[in-house]
């Protein structure tokens, strides 16, 4: 090891909980997937901070690799204090103090610092007597005041907050720092300039460089004195004497290239400005003396120049000699700069791809873009859901108005004791097989029953929060200096999902009244839809009864009439279709793997938002025809009731026609009502799953915050740095409370996400 080369320690840590994290990927991707990530995770810190490392190239590989896993880390998991809590406890290199803080960036910046210190020891070990060897210390020297500088861009970039502020990480101790470690490599190529026996006036620039850089850092300690107490004692008078030896050993190479020009005056004076400088270096830092105990062989040295020197001046040349404050600054050459360690490169290239063991994790940067595509689209999903509702009711209603089909139905001929038309008989039948009025009832309880619970479990939720916020407040207004984040700040996040689910719940209680009053409305003749056939009997006059010729014109429009509404009907069924398209959620994971690959957000989401539009630009087209084929069943509509009248109706064939037609929209209604509810409570099932989860996630916050608590109100040990072969302590974290899976959306169950001035969604006959 070079004499006097300053090198510093690696920081130390404690292990790491990261059941916060692994909960968070397990609620919003695999168990598995959550296991993989904590298994890499845990093994590669503790290949980089528990274990014992060397000097080896082995281990600082093992810095490169975790500090690769921490930017994609960063990137995939929003480590927080009021999001995923997983907490990094660090202790200063120096001074041993703990810090702590819910962020990546304090273990990023702690890792890149290890990083650092891993190449100053691993410089100090190299051999300087070799060529070989001094080219290997000046690289590592290079890399770790390169690796310095990443620092502390990183912690401009990505700050640590104030409360976990650690001295070693400031940016006047990495500037400090930086300078040392250039210094170091800068001397490195000065004596391998002198082994090499360039020409003194190179190997003096190269020195004065040398001696540039440990100015820097003297001056760094001098203009912060918070410096000097977090420093080793030894550093600043180690620091002096080192640029006062550096300087000298500048002055003795210019002196040897003025004797090369035959300037014997500027030699002499040269050589005794270096002695001057080295006597008030050694007595002004003589504590410094055994750890630079190459500056008395280099005082030795020069002494004997210097007397060489006056001789032959005094004897020979008699050269007039300027005083010291007449000499000219030295020039100063350097041959170093920071570099940042290729290896370190060549690992962060690594993040996103197949070498990334966490590329598995959507970055949340990336959630976010997609969060803001998924509004747009559910946004423009709902528009065309709504308008295809709105379609579909004006076409009921139309043909309600004009009692189709009851009208046309009650013109079939089956015979003496046939009461139904056929197609409506079939209906009742499939209606009676279903369970009928009782399976409607069964399905209002069902659903009654998921809304109530999902109710209480947001009431359930609320009531938590609010207690612990309000312990937390009366502690806070006790102890003012109470040394916690506040409840309302750590629950913002909550609060927010919570009202989320709040909101779901009222919208969907809204869609339930309309079902409801629906039902109540047509009650009477959904429970006719059971009914027997004497019960129908005295309901429905005899098919025979009710019979009425109709001429051939008539017989032509009733033909016509019937093939419209054959055609409305398909347009329906078109719409159907293009509900099925709007409900397709394909395109999202499509968007997220272009986003993976292109950093053009905008223009992903218009190519996929493309597909949207022509869908939308389908119903607008069926809107068209549709209003088009309304109006030409209107107007066979009232050539028919005038066809109707010419032939005269019976007070039996009005009865029978507006049984069948009550019967018909029951039918309607029945299915309507069906639908509807089923969606309910399959949309009151999914909510349930995700307040469970959400109550889980809660009921964990509001406990840990009860221990955290209980933990703050006891009287805290002494911090002390962990032992290598002790089991550090274990904090305690509170879990996550980011948002889980996300809520039900519009394309999922259309009708609980229509505005509730909406009706139901129409039967389509």
């Amino acid at each position: 090891m070079s004499d006097g080369a300053i090198k510093f320690d690696r920081k130390k840590t404690e292990k790491v909980d990261f059941s916060a994290a692994i909960s968070y990927i397990r609620s919003n991707y695999t168990a598995e997937l959550a296991d993989d990530c904590a298994l890499a995770f845990q093994q590669l810190r503790q290949e980089a901070c528990e274990s014992i490392l060397d000097t080896s190239s082995a281990s600082l590989q093992a810095l490169y690799r975790y500090h690769a896993a921490l930017d994609s880390l960063s990137r995939r998991i929003p480590v927080e204090e009021n999001n995923v809590r997983v907490l990094f406890i660090w202790y200063e290199c120096f001074k041993q103090k703990r810090s702590t803080a819910y962020s990546w960036s304090l273990e990023r910046a702690s890792l890149l610092f290890n990083c650092a210190a891993q190449l100053s020891q691993m410089a100090a070990v190299q051999p300087r007597a070799t060529a070989d060897g001094l080219k290997a210390a000046g690289g590592f020297y290079q890399q770790a005041a390169g690796v310095l500088d990443m620092l502390r861009e990183l912690l401009e970039r990505q700050p640590v907050a104030a409360s976990a502020a650690s001295a070693d990480l400031s940016a006047e101790c990495l500037s400090l720092l930086g300078h040392v470690m250039l210094a170091q490599a800068q001397q490195c190529y000065v004596i391998k300039a002198a082994n090499d026996s360039l020409k003194p006036a190179i190997v003096a620039k190269l020195a004065a460089q040398h001696a540039a850089f440990w100015q820097l850092a003297t001056n760094s300690l001098h203009q912060h004195q918070s410096l000097a107490s977090l420093l080793p004692k030894t550093w600043p008078a180690q620091l002096g004497l080192l640029e006062a030896c550096a300087r000298a050993d500048a002055c003795k190479w210019q002196a040897a290239a003025h004797e090369a020009a035959d300037e014997y005056g500027l030699q002499v004076a040269r050589l005794h400005q270096a002695l001057q400088l080295l006597a008030d270096a050694r007595k002004r830092h003589a504590a410094a003396a055994a750890d630079v105990s190459h500056c008395a062989a280099l005082h030795t040295e020069i002494q004997q120049l210097a007397a060489r020197a006056d001789k032959d001046n005094d004897t020979i040349y008699h050269a007039p000699v300027p005083a010291e404050s007449r000499l000219p600054a030295l020039e100063a050459k350097s041959l170093v700069k920071p570099t940042v360690p290729p290896e370190l490169v060549a690992a962060a290239a690594d993040v996103g791809s197949e070498r990334d063991r966490f590329r598995a994790i959507v970055p949340f940067a990336l959630k976010e873009r997609l969060s803001r595509y998924e509004q747009r689209r559910n946004a423009l999903v709902q528009q065309q859901l709504s308008a295809i509702q709105e379609h579909n009711g004006i076409a009921i209603a139309t043909l309600q108005s004009l009692n189709l089909p009851g009208c046309l139905d009650a013109l079939e001929h089956r015979g003496a004791d046939e009461l139904l038309p056929a197609a409506l008989g079939q209906e009742m039948e499939q209606i009676a097989a279903e369970g009928g009025h009782a399976r409607l009832e069964e399905l209002l309880d069902t659903r009654g029953k998921l809304a109530a619970e999902d109710a209480a479990l947001v009431g359930r939720v609320r009531a938590a929060l609010d207690q612990e916020e309000r312990e937390d407040a009366a502690l806070r207004s006790q102890n003012p200096l109470w040394p916690r984040t506040p409840s309302h700040t750590l629950t913002a996040q909550l609060r927010q999902e919570l009202a989320q689910f709040a909101e779901k719940i009222e919208h969907a209680r809204k869609s339930d009244d309309l079902v409801f009053s629906k039902y109540k409305q047509h009650e009477a003749w959904l429970v006719r839809l059971s009914a027997t056939r004497s019960q129908l009997q005295q309901l429905l006059p005899a098919t025979a009864a009710c019979a009425q010729q109709l001429d051939g014109p008539a017989q032509q429009i009733v033909s016509e009439l019937r093939s419209a509404l054959g055609r409305l009907d398909s347009l329906i069924a078109s719409r159907d279709v293009l509900r099925l398209q709007l409900a397709d959620q394909s395109d999202i994971d499509e968007v997220s793997r272009a986003l993976l690959s292109d950093d053009s957000g905008d223009d992903v989401f218009e190519r996929a938002l493309e597909r949207l539009h022509a869908v939308a630009a389908q119903v607008a087209e069926l809107a068209a025809q549709q209003r088009v084929l309304l109006e030409h069943i209107a107007q066979l509509h009232a050539q028919f009731t005038q066809a109707r009248r010419a032939a005269g109706a019976s007070a039996a064939q009005v009865q029978r026609e507006a049984v069948l037609t009550s019967l018909a929209t029951a039918c309607r209604v029945f299915t309507e009502l069906k639908a509807n509810l089923g969606e309910g409570i399959k949309f009151y099932s999914h909510l349930q799953e995700l307040l469970n989860m959400f109550v889980a996630k809660c009921t964990d916050f509001v406990t840990a915050r009860s221990v955290e608590k209980t933990e703050l109100q006891q009287p805290a040990p002494p911090a002390l740095p962990p032992a290598q072969n002790q089991q550090p302590w274990s904090p305690m974290v509170v879990p996550v409370y980011s948002g889980g899976p996300g809520f039900p959306t519009a394309a999922q169950y259309p009708y609980y996400s229509q505005p509730y001035a909406y009706p139901p969604p129409p039967y389509r006959q």
